[in-house]
């Protein structure tokens, strides 16, 4: 808020000059500064002045978010002519997902390639788009971002620096763990490790499915799942094959638990200081390059990824997915009520085909 009365404070101030510049009697004088104005105008739209970003993920340099984002970045600097050159840091290269959600936010790094955990920080309303158990299926949470509420998430991420220019969707989340688990009372004391997200913790949690809920960086994961720190973890089929979690595990349970957006950000800052033709660029190849490209590989492979989990001696298990949802269902209505305050479980089952 007192970033929006500052700049209008800054843009009343301009046009007090601008009004005081106007009683100018001298045509030619006036005529000479509209020129400047214009061309002012103009380099602001386009300049032949180059930019180099960083781009930071914790996704395997294999992943479909990886490549995906490799195609984005080519793209981007094929359709500048090299004025805008993305460099990618892959597989935690510049920290956790926190880290570089902190970083962009800060504008200590340009942009950032993650997923859902920078809701509860940056728009903690809107954290049951990653509820686990409350969708149906992709195109249910694609729905609902694409609505007025995914627009309203938008904008509480802009309040806090962080430009959301395209949205990519990863197949379901799901879980691994060293004992079979089939129902939510399998459970029941499983060091089981999950995102930091607030809501997570809560939901996995002794209070609600059962589990003991911890939290660590994803690039801690597989040493915590060797030496018993965490015995059971959860995501997509290709991120415990890419990182080769089913030499540290024996089982995928196929929860299907939570499905996934991942988008690429920028600072608002850095994208306002870039010329009006490279905003439209990254905004556009975002969006085709990365976020289209992204969902499409991550259907195309996840049969592969499951495949190379099966063939390394995982055993697959198909649960009880109706029980795991009743019980996290139970514990929605006080979440709607005190955190996500911006819409109700009615409104959103409702995008559900």
């Amino acid at each position: 808020m007192m970033k929006r009365v500052a700049l209008a404070m800054a843009g009343m101030m301009v046009l007090s000059l601008a009004g005081c510049g106007s009683s100018n009697s001298n045509p030619a004088a006036a005529a000479g500064a509209d020129k400047t104005a214009a061309d002012t105008s103009a380099a602001a739209a386009s300049s032949d002045e180059t930019y180099e970003f960083s781009l930071s993920m914790t996704y395997d340099v294999k992943s479909p978010m990886a490549v995906a984002a490799q195609k984005f970045s080519d793209d981007v600097k094929e359709a500048s002519d090299g004025r805008l050159v993305i460099n990618l840091f892959t597989n935690s290269a510049l920290g956790s997902e926190t880290d570089s959600y902190i970083a962009v936010a800060g504008d200590e790094l340009e942009m950032t390639c993650a997923g859902v955990q920078g809701l509860d920080a940056y728009a903690p309303r809107y954290s049951f788009l990653s509820a686990p158990f409350l969708f149906k299926d992709t195109d249910h949470i694609k729905a609902v971002v694409d609505s007025e509420i995914g627009d309203g998430m938008k904008e509480d991420f802009i309040e806090d620096n962080l430009r959301m220019l395209g949205i990519g969707y990863r197949t379901p989340r799901v879980m691994s763990s060293n004992k079979p688990v089939r129902t939510p009372d399998d459970l029941n004391g499983l060091k089981m490790r999950v995102s930091e997200m607030s809501s997570w913790v809560s939901i996995w949690g002794p209070d609600t499915l059962g589990a003991t809920a911890i939290t660590m960086p994803l690039g801690e994961l597989y040493g915590a799942l060797q030496n018993g720190t965490a015995e059971a973890s959860e995501g997509p089929y290709e991120q415990l094959a890419t990182n080769k979690f089913y030499e540290v595990q024996d089982y995928v349970i196929n929860t299907n638990h939570v499905y996934e957006w991942v988008a690429v950000f920028i600072s608002e800052k850095t994208y306002q200081k870039l010329p009006e033709d490279l905003q439209d660029i990254l905004s556009e190849y975002a969006v085709s390059s990365f976020g289209d490209y992204c969902t499409e590989l991550n259907q195309e492979t996840a049969d592969s990824y499951l495949q190379e989990l099966v063939d390394n001696g995982m055993e697959v298990i198909e649960p009880d997915r109706e029980a795991f949802q009743e019980k996290a269902l139970s514990s929605y209505d006080k979440w709607f009520a005190d955190e996500w305050t911006v819409t109700d479980y009615d409104e959103v089952m409702s995008y559900a085909k």
